[in-house]
């Protein structure tokens, strides 16, 4: 399955355990193009998924440079939604 985001094809599909089987939530995200920056997808649309899914795990997306790049990111999906969590680790 795919989706695009912003014209970039992102391909989706169902997480699967060491047997094959799928379980009953969770979705993998791989970049459709090599270099993609997981800044580059809408993180309304992450949220979006993860309600649906309950879990993503994203492979092959370029990383953000530091914690602080990542922050600002979820950040800005969270700004309406209530107080922001960090867990330091």
């Amino acid at each position: 399955m795919n989706a695009y985001v912003s014209d970039q094809p992102v391909r989706l599909s169902p997480l699967r355990d060491e047997q094959g089987n799928q379980p009953r939530f969770g979705l993998l995200l791989e970049p459709g193009r090599p270099g993609m920056h997981v800044g580059e997808l809408p993180a309304q649309w992450l949220k979006g998924l993860a309600r649906s899914h309950h879990l993503l795990l994203l492979r092959g997306f370029a990383a953000f440079a530091d914690a602080e790049s990542l922050t600002r990111y979820c950040q800005g999906a969270c700004r309406d939604k209530g107080e922001i969590h960090s867990f330091g680790l």
